[in-house]
């Protein structure tokens, strides 16, 4: 799946419109093309049993973002207006859809759009939503914490402390979550919240992120490499 954008008009060249780009993945030729005429840039999409999941920065009809979910042919299957002007790409497990809104997180019915519950987090959020073994992971702008919210149901199980503020969320790997503030890494054990992990300290390490990605090659090595 890719996204691209393009003038409306030659004679409105500012007002942009997104495709949407279903690709073969063999050898990379387009299957199917979907645009959306009145739309500024989309976000990356969500993918999960051949729908796709996605955010427009605007809709000029409604001067206003929004929320959509195509089949994998480009048919629309619903379109919501987005309940917040940050610009997260939607995440997707099983039969929900995950959006962020003004003041928290929401939840919706992947086969309709509709709004299965909301979260109030303590800060808008930051970065992409995570979501892992029934988990989100989100980030806040403002506030020293990445949240754990239920997926079921939108139970905050856990606000981790990050003790500074700004975390993006990269992802989970052997029970421990990795987060980028600035140009540093932290590493945080137990982050889950769920029942089982209850009473175990959230530990946390730093590191710098050339030290998490290893020295820079040289031109030499890297086309040794290619």
């Amino acid at each position: 799946i890719a996204t691209s954008t393009r003038p409306f008009s030659d004679e409105n060249p500012e007002r942009k419109t997104t495709d949407i780009h279903v690709l073969n993945r063999a050898d990379g030729n387009e299957r199917y093309r979907h645009g959306y005429d009145n739309g500024g840039e989309t976000t990356q999409v969500a993918v999960q049993n051949g729908m796709l999941f996605g955010r427009i920065d605007e809709l000029y009809s409604q001067n206003s973002a929004a929320y959509f979910s195509l089949s994998i042919d480009g048919t629309a299957q619903w379109r919501i207006v987005a309940p917040s002007d940050q610009q997260i790409a939607p995440a997707v497990d099983g039969n929900l859809v995950f959006c962020g809104a003004r003041d928290g997180l929401i939840g919706l019915d992947a086969a309709t759009g509709e709004t299965v519950w909301t979260s109030p987090q303590s800060s808008p959020l930051n970065g992409a939503l995570v979501v892992i073994d029934g988990v989100i992971y989100a980030g806040a702008k403002e506030a020293p914490v990445i949240a754990a919210t239920s997926a079921s149901d939108g139970t905050l199980l856990k606000s981790i402390d990050t003790s500074i503020s700004g975390a993006q969320v990269v992802g989970i790997t052997d029970g421990v979550l990795i987060a980028r503030f600035g140009g540093s890494l932290r590493a945080f054990a137990n982050p889950s919240g769920r029942a089982e992990n209850r009473g175990r300290r959230t530990e946390s390490t730093n590191v710098s992120v050339l030290s998490a990605l290893g020295p820079p090659l040289s031109a030499t090595s890297a086309m040794r490499k290619a």
